[in-house]
């Protein structure tokens, strides 16, 4: 759940809550739910896809990672 003052986005690769005013790429929800991450976990995630060979996906739902769309709501798409 997430912490009080929090809205409601938590990091999936860390499982800190992070605002999603801060999230600057995520997923494009091809799973049907939208994944946001601190931008310095998304950079490991992305950088140990690379050092492995495999292009970088969503570590949730494997779709793909996108810049943050001006009308995406977190809030609306959280757990």
């Amino acid at each position: 759940k997430p912490a009080p003052g929090s809205d409601g986005v938590r990091c999936s690769i860390c499982f800190e809550d992070v605002q999603s005013a801060s999230v600057e790429r995520c997923c494009a929800g091809d799973g049907g739910k939208v994944h946001g991450f601190h931008p310095e976990c998304l950079a490991r995630w992305v950088a140990e896809c690379h050092r492995q060979g495999i292009p970088p996906t969503c570590p949730d739902c494997r779709g793909r990672i996108i810049p943050v769309p001006e009308d995406c709501f977190f809030d609306s798409c959280a757990d």
